[in-house]
């Protein structure tokens, strides 16, 4: 399989885990959206955590990446739950994320070596495969959280 179809086959799966990450997000009521039992599986925290992911991956280097840009504290941080983002805040960081994903997967030569992201596996399809399972672990910590709060699952695509 040629770069290119490699890439689109990739888009493809990518588009399909944005896709069932936004329904994960829009799943919650707004009051079960910023509050969990366990902290760490606050949705709105697995959420700015997992397009941050998206965004430093997809850059060229993980040098000088400006952690918490977005929202101005880091996803783990204790910053009360009113100061966690919305869901709308939420799909809007993704909107401006998912076509930087988007072109570096149609754009990259995967089977090229990833000197700077050694610890994903030394290519720059291992990255990409790293992070797509990064989302899938995390999409399905929040999915887990919707079935708790007694709601229907998303489909999966």
């Amino acid at each position: 399989m040629g770069n290119g179809r490699l890439s689109a086959s990739l888009a493809r799966q990518y588009e399909r885990s944005w896709r069932m990450f936004e329904e994960a997000v829009r799943a919650f009521s707004a009051d079960e959206w910023r509050i969990a039992d366990v902290v760490y599986l606050t949705p709105a925290r697995t959420a700015y955590h997992i397009v941050e992911t998206a965004e430093f991956y997809s850059s060229e280097t993980p040098d000088g990446f400006p952690w918490a840009h977005r929202f101005g504290y880091d996803w783990e941080a204790d910053v009360g739950t009113k100061r966690l983002p919305t869901q709308d805040a939420i799909l809007s960081y993704l909107a401006d994320v998912r076509p930087k994903v988007e072109a570096w997967l149609n754009s990259a030569d995967l089977s090229a070596s990833d000197a700077a992201f050694p610890w994903t596996g030394g290519s720059l399809l291992d990255r990409a495969l790293y992070l797509l399972r990064h989302n899938h672990h995390h999409v399905g910590e929040m999915w887990s959280e919707i079935k708790r709060h007694g709601h229907s699952l998303p489909d999966w695509w």
